[in-house]
């Protein structure tokens, strides 16, 4: 398997990677949100969380809980759709 390096960029206003470029906004549920909007949702243990366009207040240390832990799988994860997904060369 080939070795894959993704670069992100964990800005105070956006997450931004190669291919993926969103608000720092994390909504939290206690319980499976409904996907009735389509949204990705993320489950890390035993909480489940969406995106939002709302951004966290400014942090000046990342690293004091885990909302860009949060973001940086978001942030993963979507690259890798991007990265697994057929290209339209591929048809």
């Amino acid at each position: 398997m080939a070795e894959i390096i993704m670069g992100i960029d964990h800005g105070n206003g956006n997450m931004k990677g190669v291919h993926v470029n969103f608000p720092c906004g994390l909504v939290r549920y206690t319980s499976e949100p409904g996907r009735f909007m389509n949204e990705d949702i993320l489950e890390y243990n035993g909480v489940y969380y969406t995106l939002s366009e709302i951004r966290m207040p400014f942090k000046a240390d990342k690293t004091v809980d885990e909302d860009y832990f949060i973001l940086t799988l978001f942030s993963l994860a979507l690259d890798c759709l991007l990265y697994t997904s057929p290209s339209p060369r591929d048809s």
